[in-house]
């Protein structure tokens, strides 16, 4: 077993992305509704749910590097490299519809990513 570049950064991919899950999660547990307090309680629970989601599927994307990584490293074949990378393609697509839901929510509101830093709040 040769390790080669690829399968090492797939590795490293994986392994950042599970940890920034982690993090974010743990972060996501914090955000109250006095610090966002420009939405109302239901749209802040609805935003919650997308972050939570996108989050979710951030770990997903994470797991599917670490296939990668697996099939590279072990040098599987080349359908199920295949398979990977559209997995990983696919993921990424996935994964669009929960931030822009969010992001739109915060624009209607007159929130930026300005106001956020300033703030203190990281999604």
């Amino acid at each position: 077993m040769l390790l080669n570049i690829e399968g090492v950064a797939y590795l490293t991919a994986g392994l950042l992305l599970g940890g920034l899950y982690k993090s974010r999660k743990r972060r996501l547990e914090t955000l109250e509704r006095d610090m966002i307090p420009e939405i109302d309680a239901t749209d802040f629970q609805f935003l919650k749910e997308q972050l939570s989601i996108a989050y979710q599927r951030m770990f997903y994307l994470g797991v599917s590097f670490l296939y990668l990584a697996f099939i590279t490293i072990f040098q599987r074949s080349l359908q199920a490299k295949v398979f990977g990378i559209l997995l990983v393609v696919g993921l990424v697509i996935y994964n669009i519809p929960p931030r822009n839901r969010v992001m739109r929510l915060l624009n209607a509101a007159g929130i930026d990513l300005k106001t956020l830093n300033q703030r203190k709040i990281k999604l």
